[in-house]
């Protein structure tokens, strides 16, 4: 993938555009926070610990990282309809559903962690628009920070892995795309302390799509 600077801006082309969901298009700290917090003092487990380790993650793969004697899948799919029961402070990232809309249809795709049950909960609570490609946590056998989830999407999509551009903002999801060859653009609205990636945006108020071929995005 080409990029360059114009001035004092950066300037990505790509042939497509991938994206995750959660810290990434959506704000959903609260609800992520307020659920595993309170799955950790069910199992009695250490709640600031247990939170610091799910960003980017699917749960089913939290689960067994920390309550691995747990029944699966149910254990997943109950903490599942806990987390998709809960909205409250859940919003779209300024200028997200924007951007999203401005991108032609068949050039972007979602590629979440989460199950197909809280994504489609999500997306449709926010509005956010629904992509041709949507990538979900139980259409892959391995999660982020593995890199099949992009390479799915890529495929789906018809593009060269290398011609993608990711939007992440977790370090587990930001793995998963360098590792698939693609170039990253962090998301640092709710990381604002990231490191990796290779530009960083706060969000998409400071992204422009420049219509040019192949597409190219403009970090203002």
């Amino acid at each position: 993938m080409a990029y360059y600077k114009n001035g004092g801006k950066l300037v990505f082309k790509a042939d497509a555009f991938l994206f995750d969901l959660d810290g990434t298009l959506i704000n959903s700290l609260a609800v992520i926070k307020r659920v595993w917090s309170q799955w950790a003092i069910d199992q009695g487990l250490d709640p600031e610990l247990v939170v610091a380790n799910c960003h980017g993650r699917r749960s089913i793969d939290t689960i067994k990282m920390f309550a691995p004697h747990l029944p699966l899948p149910k254990a997943n799919n109950d903490f599942i309809d806990r987390e998709a029961a809960d909205t409250e402070g859940l919003f779209a990232l300024p200028g997200a559903v924007d951007f999203l809309k401005s991108l032609p249809r068949d050039r972007w795709a979602i590629v979440t962690s989460c199950t197909t049950k809280l994504a489609h909960v999500r997306m449709e609570y926010l509005n956010i628009p629904r992509p041709q490609v949507l990538v979900r946590g139980e259409d892959v056998t391995k999660g982020k920070p593995d890199p099949q989830g992009y390479l799915l999407a890529a495929k789906q999509l018809g593009f060269s892995p290398e011609n993608c551009l990711v939007f992440e903002d977790a370090d587990a999801g930001v793995e998963a795309g360098q590792r698939a060859g693609m170039r990253v653009v962090t998301v640092t609205a709710t990381h604002a302390h990231a490191t990796k990636g290779d530009a960083f945006i706060p969000d998409y108020r400071s992204v422009k799509l420049l219509q040019t071929s192949p597409l190219a995005l403009e970090i203002l």
